[in-house]
């Protein structure tokens, strides 16, 4: 079922989502962001898009297929 984001009740459904602080951590200690250029693929709301250029990523592409 699609989801009416001009609806009232759903306008903010994405734009208060942030990523899990489990998957922050995760990325912090294996992948060095900072200065780098980031892809997300599939990245539907683009919380963890925003999460890395939070971390630094010079450069990003958000992809939703």
């Amino acid at each position: 079922m699609p989801i009416n984001f001009h609806d009232e009740q759903n306008r903010q459904t994405y734009a208060a989502r942030i990523a899990d602080e489990s998957w922050v951590s995760l990325i912090r200690e294996f992948v060095e962001v900072s200065n780098k250029r980031v892809a997300d693929i599939g990245c539907g709301g683009g919380i963890y898009t925003k999460a890395l250029v939070e971390k630094g990523a010079s450069h990003w592409s958000g992809f939703l297929g």
